[in-house]
């Protein structure tokens, strides 16, 4: 059994050995899969496989915090990171909505991406023959029609701001897509790397197509929530840069490249 398992863990205890003097970051990951970053246990679970996972383990290493462990919902760990219940998030894009909560690190008045932990890319991906078009610039929709995304995903707000009808009714990519398949959206909006490995693992997807070009590329980071920041401000740089550092790890990397270069 992983020693992550169940919604608040001192990985601490289980993983490096636990001091009474070592202080705690608590972190909230969403219980929705994602792999390579969360890999689903055999009953479907986020519990402990993935690389960020590993990820954490390393910080803990580096930075000497202890690392407790909650694994929610995407919107569930926004509220409790925002309400000051956690303290940080591993993975999290900015959006000028979530900095008002959440402290990214910043340089210039923008997003540092030196301290992204990695980048992906959202793809549209409509039924074969759809009359659904997408030019980089503009994305044609059915009268009525509307684009799925998976609750809580920012790429939401930016479709809504380029006047699209969005609709977010699933957690998971696979049951969004699983929607376009059926005719009850006309499109849907998820992550490439992960919109490919679902289409090439499950053939009852062959009649769906992604489209060209990708609709955003974005920044992951590591975020803190506005009360454990004002609380260690003096820390925060050190945290990001342990952070950081973990996110040198060979495979943590290599599967950063692999995102990356997803087209």
């Amino acid at each position: 059994m992983s020693e992550w398992r169940g919604a608040i863990v001192a990985i601490g205890l289980t993983v490096l050995g636990w001091s009474a003097h070592a202080k705690a970051l608590r972190v909230c990951m969403t219980d929705v899969p994602h792999a390579p970053w969360r890999v689903a246990e055999n009953d479907g679970r986020v519990a402990g496989q993935g690389l960020d996972f590993d990820l954490l383990r390393d910080f803990q290493r580096i930075s000497g915090w202890t690392v407790e462990l909650q694994v929610l919902s995407g919107r569930r760990c926004l509220i409790e990171i925002a309400a000051g219940r956690a303290d940080a998030n591993v993975g999290l894009s900015h959006t000028p909505e979530r900095a008002q909560s959440f402290r990214f690190p910043m340089r210039d008045g923008e997003p540092d991406a030196n301290f992204s932990l990695r980048q992906d890319a959202y793809t549209l991906y409509r039924r074969r023959g759809s009359t659904v078009s997408w030019n980089g610039q503009q994305l044609k929709l059915a009268a009525g029609g509307a684009v799925l995304v998976q609750a809580g995903h920012s790429v939401a707000n930016q479709l809504r701001e380029m006047g699209v009808p969005v609709t977010e009714t699933e957690r998971s990519a696979f049951m969004t897509l699983s929607k376009v398949k059926l005719g009850e959206a006309d499109a849907a909006a998820v992550f490439t790397s992960e919109g490919q490995a679902l289409l090439q693992a499950h053939p009852q997807f062959a009649e769906l197509e992604a489209m060209s070009p990708v609709l955003a590329r974005k920044h992951y980071f590591v975020a803190f929530g506005e009360p454990f920041a004002r609380q260690n401000e003096a820390e925060l740089a050190g945290l990001w840069r342990a952070f950081q550092q973990a996110a040198k790890a060979p495979t943590y990397q290599s599967a950063v490249r692999r995102a990356k270069n997803v087209r």
